[in-house]
C-alpha cells in the first residue's frame, strides 16, 4: 500500500508537469489578431501537481505513523 501512495503521487506530479509543458509549447501567447491563446492545461497542471503533493503527504504521514508505532 505504501508504494501505491507514492506511485500515485509521482504519477500526478508527472501529469502536472506534462500539462505545464504542453501549455508552454502550444497555447502560450497572443495570436496575430490580438487574442490571448490559453488552454485548460494550466489549471489542470496545478490540479495534478497539488493532488500529487497531497497524496505524497498522505504517504509520508503513513510512513511516520508506522515508524512511531514500531518505536513504542
Amino acid at each position: 500500500m505504501k508504494s501505491l501512495w507514492k506511485s500515485v503521487s509521482f504519477g500526478f506530479i508527472f501529469l502536472g508537469v506534462f500539462c505545464f509543458v504542453m501549455e508552454a509549447l502550444f497555447y502560450n501567447g497572443v495570436d496575430e489578431k490580438g487574442i490571448l491563446q490559453e488552454s485548460f492545461f494550466l489549471p489542470l497542471g496545478y490540479l495534478f501537481v497539488f493532488s500529487g503533493l497531497i497524496f505524497l503527504a498522505f504517504h509520508w504521514i503513513g510512513a511516520f505513523g508506522k515508524r512511531m508505532k514500531k518505536s513504542s
